[in-house]
């Protein structure tokens, strides 16, 4: 089961990862028309670079959360919460690579403004993107997944990093200290 489920990842965030490469490429274009970073040229589009950096860290975070679910197959621990978690982290990746990345409240990255709008055409024609979409962060998925929150199962972290989970134990407290008696107020 967990298979179909990874192999859509991998090909999803290729896709993404193509997606990003041809928006760098449009985006090199336009700041280092001749080879070398045109600082004028940047100053006139940091929207756009700006923009960049968004999609590429959007790209990135699918890359780690494919990673993360990997890991977890491998190690047998990769469940119905986990999967759901993936499902509705890639779904809505890629629909805001696809449709606008908020940068602030104010403002919004498109594929328009990158120039990638033929590179999100064919992202979003990849079978594997359509149906993580399509399937991913709804609210019937949202749903199942607080629902374990309540319950207090958050999933298999799947991290194995000793000083990580030191530092989570002070930021675990905290939170049950500050935040927790005011949850009500949710």
């Amino acid at each position: 089961m967990a298979q179909p489920l990874l192999t859509k990842l991998d090909v999803a965030a290729t896709a993404a990862e193509r997606y990003r490469d041809t928006v760098r490429l449009h985006l090199s274009d336009m700041l280092a028309p001749a080879g070398r970073l045109d600082s004028s040229l940047l100053e006139r589009e940091q929207f756009a670079a700006h923009g960049y950096a968004w999609v590429a860290t959007t790209v990135a975070a699918l890359g780690e959360l494919k990673s993360w679910c990997r890991r977890l197959a491998d190690e047998g621990q990769l469940g119905a919460l986990e999967r759901l978690i993936a499902t509705a982290g890639f779904g809505e990746y890629l629909a805001q690579l696809l449709g606008g990345l908020a940068m602030s409240q104010g403002e919004v990255v498109r594929p328009a403004d990158l120039g990638g709008e033929a590179a999100a055409a064919k992202l979003a024609e990849d079978a594997a993107v359509r149906a993580l979409i399509a399937n991913g962060n709804t609210a019937e998925t949202r749903a199942e997944i607080a629902r374990a929150a309540a319950e207090g199962n958050f999933g298999q972290q799947g991290l194995d990093d000793e000083t990580l989970e030191m530092m989570r134990e002070p930021f675990r407290r905290i939170a049950e200290e500050t935040a927790e008696p005011f949850h009500h107020w949710h």
